[in-house]
């Protein structure tokens, strides 16, 4: 994980790295939160936290986001390092989706609300 936040220049928020260390990453019905499995950060795999972010990167995504999700709208889900807030932005510029749904104050809430959302679809 310290490989992962130094290749990225950043450090992961807490609640993150607990995710990485109980699932590393998951996938759950419609949804596949990025992460990283057995420290593979090197993997181009696109559930892998450190390529997708920096494959992003070199299209304008600021550096202090790190990617989630994709939504399925040509949005992502991304981690703001710096406010530790997950937002929903535009994929292709990059800005935050003015919906107030969508944002939330930590990954917990992000985490939490999306597997609540997938087991009352497939309830």
């Amino acid at each position: 994980m310290i490989y992962a936040e130094n290749r990225l220049s950043v450090t992961f928020p807490a609640e993150y790295k607990q995710f990485l260390d109980d699932y590393g990453f998951l996938i759950y019905g419609g949804m596949a939160i990025k992460g990283l499995k057995h420290e593979a950060v090197n993997s181009d795999s696109m559930f892998n936290i450190v390529w997708m972010t920096e494959t992003e990167r070199v299209e304008g995504l600021p550096i202090n986001y790190l990617i989630l999700e994709e939504s399925g709208m040509g949005e992502w889900y991304v981690l703001d390092v710096d406010s530790e807030r997950v937002e929903l932005i535009d994929g292709a510029s990059y800005e935050i989706v003015d919906e107030l749904e969508e944002s939330y104050n930590s990954f917990s809430d992000y985490f939490y609300k999306m597997v609540n959302e997938e087991d009352e679809i497939n309830s």
